[in-house]
Parts: C-alpha cells; sequence; structure tokens
C-alpha cells in the first residue's frame, strides 16, 4: 500500500503570502519605538504613510507632520526614550489592508536642573489601520490610547551596587557605533 500526498500549491501561496504580510505589520510595529529609540528619523518615515490619520491626543495630523513633531519633541526635551511592544494582534482584511492592535510601555529619562534623573512611565496601546501600497505595510490611521501614566525622580545617587556602574553609552542616534546590528543603511 502506498502513500500519496497530495499539495494545493495556491492554498500554500496564499497562506505563505499571509504569514508575510502579518510578519511585515508586526515588524512596523516594533519599528516605531526603534525608531524613536535610535533618533532615527528616517526609519520613523518608513512606519507611516505620509498622507496617514494620527491622533495622539497632543497631536492629530498627517503622518508626515507627525514624524517632524515627534523627533522635534524628543530631540529639544533632552529625554532618552525607550519603547517596549507587546501583545502585538493583527488582523487582515483583504490583500492591502489590516488592522491591529498592540501594547505598548514609552519610558524616558532625563537630567532635571538639580543633576537628578527624572523619569517618566507611559503605558497604552495603539490602535492602527495598516495598508498596504507598492508592496510595503504602514500605518495609514493611528490612535493612541494611554492607560496609565507615572512620573518620578531618581536622585543620582539612588543607583547603587552594579546598577551604578552600568554604561548607557551616551545618547543614541542612527550614527552611533552600536547602531549597526540593525542598521539597513
Amino acid at each position: 500500500m502506498s502513500a500519496t500526498t497530495t499539495y494545493d500549491i495556491e492554498a500554500m501561496a496564499r497562506r505563505l503570502t499571509e504569514l508575510d504580510d502579518l510578519e511585515a505589520i508586526r515588524d512596523q510595529q516594533v519599528r516605531y519605538g526603534r525608531a524613536l529609540d535610535w533618533d532615527d528619523e528616517a526609519l520613523l518615515a518608513e512606519v507611516f504613510w505620509p498622507d496617514a490619520e494620527v491622533d495622539y491626543g497632543f497631536f492629530v495630523g498627517r503622518g508626515d507632520e507627525f514624524v517632524r513633531v515627534m523627533m522635534t519633541i524628543t530631540r529639544e526635551s533632552g529625554c532618552r526614550p525607550w519603547h517596549a511592544i507587546s501583545g502585538q494582534t493583527v488582523r487582515l482584511d483583504g490583500p492591502a489592508a489590516a488592522d491591529a492592535e498592540c501594547y505598548f510601555m514609552g519610558c524616558s529619562t532625563r537630567s532635571d536642573v538639580t543633576g537628578d534623573t527624572e523619569v517618566q512611565l507611559i503605558g497604552g496601546r495603539y490602535l492602527d489601520r495598516f495598508e498596504k501600497r507598492d508592496g510595503a505595510w504602514r500605518v495609514a490611521r493611528r490612535t493612541l490610547i494611554c492607560d496609565f501614566r507615572y512620573k518620578d525622580v531618581a536622585p543620582t545617587e539612588s543607583a547603587v551596587g552594579f546598577a551604578a556602574q552600568l554604561y548607557d553609552h551616551g545618547r543614541l542616534s542612527p550614527a552611533h557605533p552600536l547602531y549597526w546590528h540593525f542598521s539597513r543603511r
């Protein structure tokens, strides 16, 4: 008795395309935080379509304007941002549109006038509509929902033990020597 296996090549190709699309969208969700954390304006611009609708409460407008505003805020505030993305959920809505949600936790630090470190922690979620245009997935609409905010000051002498000896490698940017690992340039 011989066993035969049949393959539906078209179904496999559709599934492979679907998996590729899901991964591309999830990559964009994570890329957003990386762009802000490394001060990479070009990378941030690749996350949003220029005509995207963006609503963060303090900013409501187009994607290209949002990129400039966010980069200005992070650069002029002197803060050092850090983002974590989790709970990524994506639902494809045809071959060129998808709804997505992901959770975020954003932290920023900066020195205050006394030399102590001001720490701000924000958590919430991004509700996104992604569109695929010319083979690329980007955010076409984003709404930020803030679930919590926390702000505190950590005195300089509060870091003790090994934590006091951690090296922060200075201001991060695409020109930083450690950026190479995932750099596409």
